[in-house]
């Protein structure tokens, strides 16, 4: 399974895709609206809403 994880914050963002590794998840990550726009359709999407170029919530819009 492939995970997008778009979350500008490091210290929020390494620890968790560590987590989804261990777990025998693909994870790819994005630090930017435009970066997780960008992106290969991955199978599950964890965002954050509070993104430095666009809100979660219009990235969750474009990406549905």
């Amino acid at each position: 399974m492939r995970v997008l994880l778009v979350e500008d914050e490091d210290a929020v963002a390494e620890p968790l895709a560590e987590a989804l590794l261990v777990e025998g998840l693909s994870v790819d990550r994005a630090r930017t609206a435009r970066e997780a726009l960008d992106a290969e359709d991955p199978d599950l999407v964890l965002l954050d809403v509070g993104l430095p170029d666009l809100d979660g919530y219009s990235v969750l819009r474009e990406i549905r």
